[in-house]
């Protein structure tokens, strides 16, 4: 047993994933062979453990797989144009977050820096709105973005 390939591979968290490896030799539905710092890694814990728990081990410690989706979703809103991702998001959802009445008063027109900018149809939702209902949608908005989005503005048709 090599102590320097096996210190490095061990060296960060997640050391009993293989995601870390650039290496991939698929085999079907069965994933793909470790390589050499893997397989010397693996035999030990199955040495430390026993053959029969290794298997079980290895599955709960390695990370959950993620839906295309997911992944998609998460590289997108780390990439420059993740506010206006967002923004989309928020525009294919508006109603069910904000509720049917206001969203026909109402839409997301704008996100920069954690501040979402909504356009109302008429003053007198305005005033409603900044008034009795600005903390609630806050609220909602945030929990739907996971705290991306932390305030929101109000301002009337028109100006930006």
């Amino acid at each position: 047993m090599t102590h320097s390939s096996n210190k490095n591979s061990m060296a960060g968290n997640g050391w009993l994933s293989r995601d870390a490896y650039s290496r991939y030799n698929w085999r079907g539905d069965k994933g793909r062979f470790p390589n050499a710092s893997e397989r010397e890694r693996e035999e030990t814990l199955a040495d430390w453990l026993g053959r029969e728990r290794s298997p079980d081990v290895f599955a709960a410690l390695r990370p959950k797989l993620k839906s295309a989706s997911e992944l998609v979703d998460s590289v997108m809103c780390k990439s420059h144009q993740g506010n206006v991702f967002l923004l989309h998001r928020l525009c294919d959802e508006w109603g069910l977050i904000v509720g049917a009445t206001n969203a026909k008063q109402t839409k997301p027109i704008f996100v920069r820096d954690g501040m979402l900018t909504i356009e109302v149809a008429n003053p007198t939702w305005l005033y409603i709105l900044r008034l009795q209902q600005e903390k609630i949608l806050t609220d909602k908005i945030a929990a739907y973005t996971h705290d991306k989005i932390r305030e929101i503005r109000f301002m009337p048709p028109g100006r930006s």
